[in-house]
């Protein structure tokens, strides 16, 4: 939830290719679901496919158009990633206060799948990327 409408434009992940017999990296399919959280109605999707590379790598996650989030309103964020489990965050924060261009402060509240206000138990996004 934020306390101010916001466009987010994905995410920012980190990942690592599984490796061929041959030795070379294979690429990282991964999929991006941003919902509603109380209708459960899909905002925005997209699926794509990186290029592999030799060791963890990160990389920038967007959709097809920026999505736009409104005030007060929880969303769902799921992100399904091939290849090798990396470690991933967990007791992440409870909240996010970001400064726009100056003296606005925009605050993103996280929640656990239940509804329940707690830190993020499964790990966490290493970054969530919005437009101006």
């Amino acid at each position: 939830m934020c306390n101010k409408p916001m466009r987010m434009a994905g995410v920012g992940l980190y990942g690592r290719s599984q490796i061929n017999s041959a030795g070379d990296p294979l690429p990282i399919k991964a999929s991006l679901t941003l919902s509603s959280f109380d209708e459960l109605a899909q905002i925005a999707s997209v699926r794509r496919i990186f290029p592999g590379a030799a060791g963890s790598m990160s990389f920038d996650f967007l959709f097809d158009n920026p999505a736009t989030l409104e005030e007060k309103r929880f969303y769902t964020l799921i992100v399904e990633v091939s290849g090798e489990v990396q470690p991933s965050g967990t007791w992440g924060k409870k909240k996010v206060h970001l400064r726009l261009g100056g003296k606005e402060t925009v605050t993103i509240r996280f929640m656990n799948p239940k509804g329940i206000s707690a830190r993020t138990r499964t790990g966490q996004f290493p970054e969530l990327l919005f437009c101006p």
